[in-house]
């Protein structure tokens, strides 16, 4: 019974000696998304004791999006082919990825003309796209992946209406992934009209 006691009063010593300890823990992000994490440990009669440091790096996903037409003037009427690369710079997966794509007056999407691949090196394979369209803003999903350094290549049709000749000809594009956005592209085209050349900003 003494030396449970003894061993009681031994355990109160030692959490006595413990419990005013304090633990600050510090991750500090700097460039490059590098983290630094250490432990600092001290109390009233004790000294501060300091960890060693930790070092991670952070991934996060980065979308780029380049957009081309194959061809710089149209006529009502004329089938205008559009090219999206979403490319991944980041160093993390990019899931769910959507891209907006807000076209001028007189351009019509062909929902129907839809195709898309992802680039990974030399190998290129087809995926399954689905698309949904408002007024003017024609939206494309993308459920799969998109590792770092792999490419979505979405290719789509659009047709000239008689009003692309009021239009402004300004296409505008931009790609995410959750939280993660893309750069806006900025597209413009020349409607041709009795062989006349109007170029549209």
């Amino acid at each position: 019974m003494r030396f449970i006691i003894q061993r009681w009063r031994h355990s109160c010593l030692l959490l006595f000696m413990l419990l005013p300890g304090i633990l600050i823990l510090e991750a500090s992000p700097v460039a490059a998304d590098e983290i630094y994490n250490t432990a600092v440990f001290g109390g009233d009669n004790l000294d501060r004791v300091t960890s060693n440091t930790a070092v991670f790096t952070a991934e996060t996903a980065a979308l780029q999006i380049t957009k081309t037409a194959d061809r710089a003037a149209a006529e009502p009427g004329d089938t205008v082919i559009y090219r999206v690369s979403i490319r991944n710079v980041g160093n993390a997966i990019a899931n769910n990825l959507t891209l907006t794509d807000t076209l001028p007056l007189g351009l019509q999407f062909a929902g129907r003309s839809l195709q898309a691949s992802v680039i990974n090196g030399t190998s290129n394979t087809p995926v399954t796209v689905s698309s949904s369209q408002g007024e003017r803003t024609v939206t494309i999903n993308y459920a799969g992946r998109l590792r770092s350094k792999e490419t979505l290549n979405v290719v789509y049709a659009t047709t000239v209406t008689p009003d692309g000749v009021r239009g402004t000809g300004r296409n505008l594009a931009l790609a995410n992934s959750g939280n993660i956005r893309s750069n806006t592209m900025l597209g413009k085209m020349a409607v041709v009209v009795a062989a006349l050349a109007v170029v549209l900003y």
